[in-house]
């Protein structure tokens, strides 16, 4: 499924004519409320037990929609908390803007950040393969980080950063050699979280999401987040590149001038769902 986008031509709006499951009622992502999340204390009691295989990262591609890496599931494990079964990693990527307050698709309190990294988990207990699973309810659990602009690169994030140097066009992939510890992605502190049932930010859209939403940013630097800003969403053959180079051409641009930048879908209605936290108290 290739033909939607984020321009005013293809973008969040027009989803529901590729993807009729964009129209439901259990969509993601939210603008979550703090004041209005439900505290459940048992949370306290199951604490994630996130286990990766950093061997297991097979490549990293530019699909002219995100930058992902894609990872053999076997060997990592995701349990505890909310989730009632075993999830195994099938990929990770990111969300980001053209500015450092916009690009993650979650908000706070309608606050959005620059970025936003979305680890994507299937359920290897109920269901043979990933597609399947994302079909499914209960099939998917992502885990949601947001990134912040800080003063210091951020060490885990630097590797990503290497390895999309290389990618800079759509269709781009490289073998990930060495491996890579997605572990580097999430904040110091996984205890507190927000979680609600939800679906995928991109079509197909299938509702088919637990949701998890981790309360701290991790906070990486303007050079970091420039690099995903400078990279394009058009191939090799058809970018209209200054030299071969891409960012130079693209650094005024937006997503139809062929810059990858605000990849993200706007918050769509909570309707009659809960979000529950795994916090009593949120600062700002």
């Amino acid at each position: 499924m290739s033909n939607w986008g984020y321009t005013k031509a293809d973008g969040p709006s027009t989803w529901g004519n590729v993807a009729p499951a964009a129209l439901g009622k259990r969509q993601s992502p939210i603008d979550i409320v703090p004041s209005q999340a439900k505290y459940d204390s048992s949370l306290k009691d199951k604490p994630f037990k996130i286990e990766y295989t950093p061997g297991n990262a097979k490549s990293i591609t530019n699909n002219g929609k995100s930058v992902t890496m894609a990872y053999d599931p076997s060997g990592s494990s995701l349990t505890g908390g909310p989730l009632r079964n075993k999830f195994q990693l099938a990929q990770f990527h990111f969300h980001w803007g053209t500015s450092n307050d916009c690009g993650s698709e979650h908000t706070v309190d309608g606050k959005m950040f620059a970025s936003e990294a979305h680890l994507v988990h299937y359920n290897t207990d109920l269901f043979k393969d990933f597609g399947e699973a994302a079909q499914a309810d209960n099939g998917l659990t992502v885990l949601g980080v947001f990134l912040k602009v800080g003063e210091k690169n951020h060490a885990g994030f630097q590797k990503v950063i290497d390895l999309v140097k290389s990618i800079p066009f759509a269709d781009d992939t490289l073998e990930v050699k060495g491996g890579y510890d997605p572990s580097l992605l999430l904040p110091e502190d996984c205890s507190r979280y927000w979680t609600y049932l939800g679906s995928l930010t991109t079509p197909p859209c299938f509702e088919s999401v637990n949701w998890v939403v981790f309360r701290d940013p991790i906070e990486v630097s303007q050079e970091q987040i420039n690099v995903l800003r400078g990279i394009s969403n058009q191939s090799r053959e058809n970018a209209n590149t200054n030299n071969g180079e891409v960012g130079v051409h693209l650094a005024d641009g937006d997503y139809a001038s062929g810059r990858l930048v605000n990849n993200y879908r706007p918050p769509v209605p909570l309707n009659d769902r809960q979000v529950i936290s795994s916090f009593r108290k949120f600062f700002v």
